[in-house]
């Protein structure tokens, strides 16, 4: 690698991005990665979004930390298969959703340990924190899994297309979301 970070020239998130194409999409994983290569992960046109809403929540006092972004189809599945998600697939696939958590005074993820309906007043500070994400998501055009009723960790991006107008699209590289 050289001094400047790169190899061969390149930033090495793309050399992942590469392999992973090459691959398939589904060899292997990269744990671990921070918000900024989460976001990049996303459609071009929603990371702009999604900085603008980091922006907004930081404004507000509000740490969040994005924990998911673009996953592939066979992550998807997995984690349905393990009662992780209600979907086989979804907008994550497309790089039009991502998952984001409270965080606390350390930077550490606050999940709460009760339901939304039955919260713990001692969590109110992670539900109001939710809340915020949500509202703020909603100014910037996405749609929020509080609104659903169960996924309060997810916001998504896709202006009036269902998932099945979104697969159809995905792969012309002529194709905008809006």
């Amino acid at each position: 690698m050289a001094t400047d970070g790169k190899i061969f020239g390149a930033h090495p998130l793309l050399w992942v991005v590469l392999v992973l194409v090459l691959a398939g999409g589904g060899a292997f994983t990269v744990k671990k990665l921070g918000d900024s290569a989460k976001i990049d992960s996303l459609h071009p046109q929603l990371q702009p979004l999604v900085r603008k809403w980091l922006d907004r929540m930081s404004a507000k006092g509000v740490s969040v930390k994005i924990t998911a972004a673009y996953r592939s189809l066979e992550t998807q599945r997995k984690l349905a298969a393990e009662g992780k998600s209600k979907v086989t697939a979804g907008f994550h696939n497309y790089g039009l959703a991502f998952d984001f958590v409270p965080t606390g005074k350390l930077g550490q993820a606050t999940y709460p340990k009760s339901p939304p309906d039955k919260q713990d007043p001692t969590e109110k500070h992670i539900f109001d924190a939710l809340r915020v994400g949500g509202e703020e998501g909603k100014k910037l055009g996405m749609k929020w899994g509080g609104d659903w009723g169960w996924d309060w960790f997810h916001l998504e991006w896709h202006p009036e297309l269902t998932l099945t107008q979104v697969q159809a699209r995905i792969h012309d590289p002529t194709w905008r979301v809006v």
